[in-house]
């Protein structure tokens, strides 16, 4: 694991919306989220709207607005991956349908507004620039994308306290279940353009239990 150049040699994942299915061509290098700073300015807008009527968000949306990371991490923009497919269904699947974390955070924070002021919160939507589109909520059904191709020195921490060389040890050490398994305690940033997109694969729900179907 100490080469620069060693490819980790095991399949990464990351879990998201349908809304982003154009930017994962198979063969492909994903980039970052481009939403960003404008879903936080939206969000920010909207909690300074809500604090007129004695609204106060929850202390980990104060972490959120204020990007802050060390022993966890609440900062956006970037593309998590986890040797989990578990962990990325689950994270798919909790924020899908408006496009993930900041933006469902954005939408609900939008329909607590509108109980008190309807027209503002339309004013505010219809100003949302590119994130507009997402405010619909119709980004079912959740995506999951397995990379491949990806340098070890791609390979980024969540949080300022992991050292991603001896995470990649720990888990190359396992046998593939089990790294499914512990593997959903392990989570990456990946850098900008690095890697490839393997497969993408749609995540159904059968039977009460999700299952992937591969689109790509």
């Amino acid at each position: 694991m100490s080469a620069t150049d060693c490819y980790v040699s095991f399949p990464l994942y990351h879990g998201t919306s349908s809304h982003y299915i154009s930017m994962f061509k198979c063969g492909t290098s994903p980039s970052g989220w481009p939403h960003t700073e404008i879903a936080l300015k939206l969000l920010r807008r909207t909690w300074d709207e809500l604090s007129k009527y004695g609204q106060s968000p929850e202390w980990y949306i104060d972490r959120i607005l204020e990007q802050s990371s060390g022993n966890s991490n609440w900062q956006h923009g970037q593309l998590y991956v986890t040797p989990s497919i578990k962990s990325a269904t689950r994270y798919a699947c909790s924020g899908a349908r408006s496009g993930g974390e900041l933006l469902t955070l954005c939408s609900e924070a939008l329909n607590k507004l509108a109980k008190y002021d309807l027209r503002l919160t339309k004013c505010l939507i219809e100003g949302a620039g590119s994130v507009q589109p997402f405010l619909r909520n119709d980004g079912l059904p959740p995506l999951i994308i397995e990379l491949d191709s990806v340098r070890v020195t791609d390979l980024l921490p969540e949080r300022e306290s992991d050292d991603p060389l001896v995470m990649l040890a720990t888990l190359k050490s396992l046998e593939p279940e089990m790294r499914g398994i512990l593997g959903q305690q392990y989570n990456f940033r990946l850098a900008n353009g690095a890697g490839s997109v393997a497969h993408v694969f749609e995540v159904k729900l059968q039977d009460g239990d999700h299952c992937l179907v591969k689109l790509a």
